[in-house]
């Protein structure tokens, strides 16, 4: 298992306070591994348990049998809210400060790819501490892969917006995949050929947002009646926006396989706009 807070501690940028300054990480991953350990006492498991990065508790779970593993991930998740709960109740995690753009170094489409409006940003929600399990292996030298995944795991699910007790391969999904290929540079490159000129048509006119018109076409299964409600917009709106997008971005929007393809650069885009 691996146990991460679902925002990195920001330690540099912050403003005076409690959660700020150079002690503030190490104190908050001293006072996770506490309530690791403490939500393992609890759920009378046995493992070994040690930090794996800043922000992260890795746990090795010894189970007699494979069949335990779902229940024992139950136990140690509720065993760790009630002690987070305990002794923490309730404050939300600061956010992490926003990676700088150079405008010089970018073209106008990379620039409205990461220099996104805040309000149309993932806003993750959830419990502030993710759990993510691996698979389960039978002996320790496979310990090292499963705590990789678990690790993996625990990453893409930072943008889940689900309120999960634990997190494991098949919940993360596309957009976890996605999310974790956020800074490959290739899956940048095929975001900004299926998208730029809609990026950039926003980034000039900033009250349209068509990419939000096609965002709704495609979250609503390619029915316009039901994506120009989700949008808020009369159906002719909708329909002259839909056929302002395909000239824009000279596709066809009846096209199963070109709505394939930009749903998943929406998805992609969202991975790499997401902290």
């Amino acid at each position: 298992m691996v146990v991460r807070h679902r925002a990195d501690d920001p330690i540099e940028g912050g403003g005076p306070g409690p959660d700020t300054g150079p002690e503030a990480g190490p104190a908050r991953l001293r006072d996770l591994a506490e309530a690791v350990g403490q939500a393992l006492r609890e759920a009378k498991l046995t493992a070994l348990t040690s930090a794996v990065d800043d922000q992260a508790v890795g746990a090795l779970l010894a189970l007699p049998d494979p069949a335990a593993e779902e229940k024992a991930l139950a136990a140690f998740a509720a065993a760790l809210r009630r002690v987070r709960l305990d002794a923490d109740p309730a404050r939300p995690p600061a956010p992490r400060p926003a990676r700088p753009v150079d405008p010089a170094a970018r073209t106008v489409a990379v620039g409205a790819l990461r220099a996104a409006d805040p309000a149309s940003r993932p806003r993750p929600a959830g419990p502030a501490v993710i759990v993510a399990a691996g698979s389960g292996v039978g002996s320790l030298r496979e310990a090292r892969r499963s705590l990789v995944e678990a690790r993996q795991v625990a990453e893409a699910a930072r943008r889940d917006r689900r309120d999960l007790p634990y997190f494991r391969l098949p919940h993360v999904g596309l957009a976890g995949l996605l999310h974790l290929l956020r800074d490959e540079p290739r899956l940048q490159t095929f975001v900004e050929r299926e998208l730029g000129g809609l990026l950039v048509y926003d980034a000039q006119h900033p009250r349209e947002q068509l990419l939000g018109t096609l965002r709704a076409y495609l979250e609503q299964g390619r029915n316009k009646s039901a994506a120009a409600a989700a949008a808020h917009l009369s159906r002719p709106a909708f329909y002259e926006r839909l056929a302002r997008i395909g000239r824009i971005l000279d596709v066809d929007l009846d096209s199963v396989e070109q709505c394939l393809s930009l749903h998943v650069a929406l998805l992609a885009l969202d991975a790499v706009r997401t902290p």
